[in-house]
């Protein structure tokens, strides 16, 4: 899932989006080790909520 690669960016933001940061990258990470498959929907959604963090970074 190309979008666990949000677990290792975004680390200088704050506390909040951290610890949301971290339980995303933890499920994210759960998932891959407990199917092995490929998620298009989960990655979809990862994708999503990567792209409203670089939204808010931009503002």
């Amino acid at each position: 899932m190309k979008c666990c690669s949000v677990c290792e960016e975004n680390t200088d933001l704050g506390l909040g989006i951290n610890i949301l940061q971290s339980f995303i990258c933890n499920t994210c990470l759960d998932k891959i080790s407990s199917t092995q498959v490929d998620d298009p929907e989960y990655d979809k959604i990862l994708c999503g909520i990567k792209r409203v963090w670089e939204v808010s970074e931009a503002k």
